[in-house]
């Protein structure tokens, strides 16, 4: 699946993921590891899909995801990566034992190298640290450990699926094609794509949705996804604070993110108070520079994520909102769509979780 959002240049490939520092409160990924090996497997009739972002240590962990699905989608916007990804899955089904590693990872780094200008140093780097990181669960670490990752990707569907997981149509797409095959998400691992969402939210989801404040919701277009009720999610944040990683099922994830993409951006431009002391301190903003841009924009994804104290709030200070925007000096028609922001999220459906 392709779209022109996700036909861009990437200066910078994340050729190994970087989930696995194993400090208390940085990223973990054995948390999401122990999680699936305590986890019974969901029983299914139809396709049960795992969806990966990036590299995602795919090898290393195929066993485990084949206890709880027959199909992996493999998904990133830089098609280098993914093609990368292709090769390792290749030269992984050509290996005859776990003594062929160094054979192995000789080969993948060539191939990073002459074919994206991948520097070998740095891809000998962080291979030690993944494997060091994976220990006995690393493919190569002994003729029982490669015996069940040849298992699991002699079963598996492994699919590769450009796309920008941020961009309304191309996650609409990928939610009709898993539909149309009946097909549920039982695992996903996101690692730190929400680190940049507040940036991306502004500058790209804003313009394509509209008036709807439904689709600014951090996981709008996750929730849109048919996800099993018991799927596991693992997201970490490696750049914005509280670092770490987290797993939790899908429902309780979505919510999660949707709160730290409203922490991150009330931090990055220094809100306080109740959600009507921000609104208010945004209007005043706009007031100042008339300014149709960040300001109006990030009081739109707030309002987007009200919380049912949120709409109370909103609602007992709505006449005072109402006046400071008659009196801002913004345009008729910017004050008027700044009223209906507001009439649209005090009216917001399931106010207890959105």
């Amino acid at each position: 699946m392709k779209n022109k959002d996700s036909a861009r240049q990437f200066s910078c490939h994340f050729w190994y993921s970087n989930d696995i520092d194993g400090n208390i409160d940085r990223p973990n990924f054995q948390s999401m590891l122990q999680t699936m090996e305590e986890k019974p497997p969901d029983l299914s009739h139809t396709p049960r899909v795992a969806m990966l972002v990036g590299e995602s240590y795919l090898l290393p962990i195929l066993p485990e995801l084949g206890k709880h699905c027959d199909v992996i989608m493999m998904t990133d916007d830089d098609f280098a990566l993914l093609q990368a990804q292709l090769k390792r899955i290749e030269l992984m089904a050509s290996c005859e034992s776990h003594l062929d590693e160094e054979r192995f990872i000789t080969s993948i780094h060539n191939y990073i190298a002459q074919s994206f200008g991948g520097k070998k140093n740095g891809l000998r780097d962080d291979f030690l640290r993944t494997k060091n990181h994976f220990g006995d669960r690393w493919p190569f670490s002994s003729s029982g450990r490669f015996a069940e990752v040849k298992e699991a990707l002699s079963k598996l569907r492994i699919v590769p699926v450009g796309i920008n997981l941020f961009c309304a149509d191309s996650m609409e797409k990928l939610a009709r094609v898993l539909q149309d095959n009946d097909a549920q998400i039982h695992i996903i691992n996101l690692t730190n794509i929400f680190d940049y969402l507040g940036e991306f939210k502004s500058k790209t989801l804003y313009k394509e949705t509209g008036s709807d404040l439904q689709t600014l919701k951090a996981c709008h277009f996750f929730r849109q996804l048919p996800v099993h009720p018991e799927a596991l999610v693992h997201t970490s944040r490696i750049i914005k604070p509280p670092l770490g990683s987290t797993v939790t099922k899908s429902g309780e994830h979505w919510d999660f993110l949707d709160q730290m993409l409203l922490k991150d951006i009330c931090a990055e431009h220094h809100l306080t108070g109740s959600l009507s002391d921000k609104v208010a301190t945004l209007i005043r903003r706009s007031q100042k520079t008339d300014c149709f841009g960040k300001d109006l924009e990030v009081m739109k994804i707030l309002l987007a994520g009200a919380s049912a104290s949120d709409m109370e709030d909103l609602m007992t200070h709505q006449g005072k909102l109402y006046d400071s925007i008659e009196q801002s000096g913004l345009f008729d028609f910017r004050q008027s769509m700044v009223k209906e922001w507001i009439e649209g999220s005090v009216s917001l459906p399931n106010k207890k979780h959105n």
